[in-house]
């Protein structure tokens, strides 16, 4: 693990001050160097706190049901979406009606 000196965390953070004697200038340093080293652990565990309540408060929402009927469906798609469309065709040729393909390839 990379460790930084006090001053190289002084120099990249752009900080200036003035200290009267070495004992202020050794307290600022060691409190610069434990903001520094605790910078990674809580941004850890903001990340770990945000994806477990995002996972908690992420229910499941039913979509509506429009009863189109399946054997009148068609897919298309422009360029990568049309490889998709054309592979997605060739998968379900029996269920698929159509297959719009624009800037895209054949199945091989």
């Amino acid at each position: 693990m990379l460790r930084l000196t006090g001053k190289q965390i002084e120099k990249k953070a752009g900080l200036r001050f003035e200290c009267e004697n070495a004992e202020q200038r050794s307290r600022f340093r060691e409190a610069v160097m434990g903001a520094a080293m605790l910078r990674g652990p809580v941004a850890a565990l903001i990340y770990i706190a945000i994806t477990a309540m995002s996972a908690v408060a992420a229910e499941p929402i039913a979509l509506r049901s429009y009863n189109a009927p399946i054997g009148e469906s068609s897919i298309s798609g422009v360029s990568s979406g049309a490889f998709m469309a054309v592979q997605f065709r060739t998968a379900w040729s029996s269920i698929i009606k159509g297959v719009g393909v624009v800037a895209g390839g054949p199945y091989w």
